[in-house]
C-alpha cells in the first residue's frame, strides 16, 4: 500500500492500519481491513461540526488527489488476486 501511495500521491501522503472513527469501529471489531489515508488535519477543527462546516472549505487539490487515490485504491484492491489480511481476533459485535 505504501508503494502505492508513494506512485500516486509522491508528496508524500501515509497509509494507516486500523484507522478508526465512531463510524468505522464496528467494522474493526469485526475484523474488516480498514486503510486510510493521513492529510494535514492542522485546520479541519477550525470548523467541524460548526456553522462555518462548509462546502467552500474543501480545498480542491487535496480532494481530487484523495479522490484519485481512493478510487485507485479501491480498483488495485479489487483486482488484487489475494485479499488484504484480517487483523486481530474477532471481537463481540458492538
Amino acid at each position: 500500500m505504501t508503494a502505492l501511495a508513494r506512485l500516486l500521491l509522491p508528496q508524500g501522503p501515509t497509509i494507516v492500519d486500523g484507522v478508526g472513527g465512531a463510524d468505522m469501529e464496528p467494522l474493526g471489531a469485526r475484523r474488516v481491513p480498514l486503510l486510510g489515508l493521513l492529510q494535514d488535519e492542522s485546520r479541519y477543527f477550525d470548523w467541524h461540526h460548526t456553522a462555518a462546516d462548509t462546502f467552500d472549505k474543501i480545498e480542491p487539490l487535496a480532494l481530487a488527489e484523495s479522490a484519485a487515490f481512493l478510487a485507485t485504491l479501491a480498483y488495485v484492491l479489487a483486482e488484487a488476486e489475494e485479499t488484504l489480511p484480517r487483523p486481530g481476533p474477532l471481537e463481540a459485535a458492538p
